[in-house]
């Protein structure tokens, strides 16, 4: 009878202590892959960019050439070069340094009026125009000549994305400043910089037509186009082209955005 008793006791300790052990296992496999950990969708994004690149630096980017390669009719990608000037993330395949230059391409390009978009993404290089951004970067070594494919731009501060990349490095959830238009507009009426909501009206666009290709100079007149009182005032007006409805790429202010305004 005691051995019984004894056998029983011994199972149900048993079946306590996998219990014990089952559960914190089960818990902590809630966070696996892909996994958003509560992050919104963008911050989600933004965490898998990081997670994913190669290489994070702060620098330049210049000298963008679009290319047309292996006998196509369209520009394939873009070459660019970037000078580093801080690096806030480097995986060990990796092997850049500050103050180096490095060879950067895209996917797509614009050669004699004609774009070639890859991933909602078309590059258009401007002769001499360089840009100071946050670039997100993967190895592509397959020429043998070093090169980093670039996926991702960024033009936030070092100060916001460096706890965000730490975060990401030990696996926990990162949060960002929400940069949309209407959080944007709701921080700044708050300020009192935005003092008027008045909408934009559009007189009159000379000429009233034109044809595609052809680099005609469009000038459109309208009042509450705002002044552009801050850097990411929606005091401003976006205008789109036809190639990319979903990217505005001109700016009554006449600020460019090679980021068509998608900020990360």
């Amino acid at each position: 009878m005691s051995g019984g008793i004894m056998n029983n006791i011994t199972s149900g300790l048993l079946f306590c202590l996998i219990v014990i052990l089952f559960v914190p296992y089960a818990e902590s496999s809630q966070i696996s892959f892909g996994d958003k950990m509560g992050m919104s969708d963008f911050d989600y994004q933004v965490y898998e960019d990081i997670r994913g690149a190669d290489l994070i630096v702060q620098g330049t980017l210049y000298d963008r050439k679009s290319l047309i390669i292996n006998g196509s009719t369209i520009p394939e990608q873009t070459e660019g070069k970037i000078l580093i000037k801080e690096i806030l993330k480097q995986s060990n395949n990796s092997n850049a340094t500050e103050g180096m230059i490095i060879d950067a391409y895209e996917f797509g390009g614009t050669i004699d009026n004609e774009t070639t978009c890859y991933n909602e993404k078309c590059p258009i290089p401007e002769p001499g125009a360089s840009y100071e951004r946050i670039f997100y970067l993967n190895k592509w070594d397959l020429s043998g000549k070093g090169r980093y494919y670039l996926f991702e731009t960024s033009i936030r501060s070092i100060d916001e994305l460096k706890p965000a990349i730490a975060n990401v490095e030990k696996g926990l959830p990162i949060e960002l400043m929400d940069m949309s238009f209407a959080a944007q507009f709701e921080r700044e009426q708050k300020k009192g910089i935005i003092t008027t909501t008045t909408l934009p009206n559009i007189i009159n666009i000379t000429p009233n037509e034109g044809s595609a290709g052809t680099k005609t100079q469009l000038t459109i007149l309208g009042t509450n186009f705002g002044n552009k009182s801050s850097n990411y005032s929606t005091a401003d007006i976006a205008f789109y082209s036809g190639y990319n409805k979903d990217h505005p790429d001109y700016f009554a202010s006449g600020r460019q955005d090679t980021d068509h305004n998608k900020i990360k």
